[in-house]
């Protein structure tokens, strides 16, 4: 399903370019939403065409970073709320490590298909686990 499962040792361990990833990611973000606003109000040829250009490649360094990220096996869910997941296995079965920036640790999990609000703290996770061998 996933071509990488991370330990929350080994996820833990990629927090310092997850964090400055999705820092520059929101940069990126905030410079594109800021240029866009420009070409909206600019009239001349010449400027728009700049600020087009502009805008391709803050697009393309974006793509960049997310692609990197994908490439180690780790999921970008928002930029915006800095949010990315990295695959676990638990038990047997493959679930999302779920981090949020702002968490000095990976410390919460969800299912597949559970999403943010759907995650627990690990602790409560395997203690349920515990309790149901």
């Amino acid at each position: 399903m996933f071509h990488k499962y991370f330990t929350v040792r080994e996820a833990n361990a990629c927090l310092p370019e997850v964090k400055a990833a999705i820092a520059r990611l929101q940069t990126l973000e905030r410079e594109f939403e800021s240029k866009h606003l420009l070409l909206d109000e600019t009239i001349e040829e010449g400027d728009r065409f700049i600020l087009e250009a502009s805008l391709d490649f803050i697009d393309l360094e974006a793509r960049m970073v997310v692609k990197h990220l994908e490439s180690e096996g780790i999921l970008v869910k928002s930029i915006a709320q800095g949010i990315v997941d990295f695959p676990v296995m638990i038990y047997g079965k493959p679930m999302l490590l779920c981090w949020h920036q702002g968490e000095e640790y990976v410390s919460y999990v969800h299912g597949l298909n559970e999403g943010y609000h759907g995650r627990k703290h690990l602790r409560e996770l395997l203690e349920n686990c515990e309790e149901d061998d």
